[in-house]
């Protein structure tokens, strides 16, 4: 069996080819981790934070024991 999935996800201060960085003129001072997938890059006059998005669909999102009402407080039709 071949696992073709990557479970770690995508880091803005590892993942960043450092030509990428050096060419937006970000690469004076190493990156630094923030909370999250959240990276900082320092360039001295300017600052930019990258954060990873992680794509999931709405019911992924939700906990398992979430119920989903309208705006009225009834439980919506579709809901689970």
């Amino acid at each position: 069996m071949i696992d073709l999935v990557d479970p770690r996800p995508f880091d803005p201060c590892e993942d960043i080819p450092l030509p990428v960085v050096q060419g937006i003129g970000l690469a004076f001072t190493p990156p630094t981790h923030e909370e999250g997938l959240r990276c900082k890059y320092d360039a001295g006059n300017y600052q930019v934070a990258v954060e990873a998005i992680v794509w999931r669909t709405y019911e992924e999102s939700l906990t398992p024991d979430a119920l989903e009402v309208d705006i009225n407080g009834h439980r919506a039709a579709w809901a689970w």
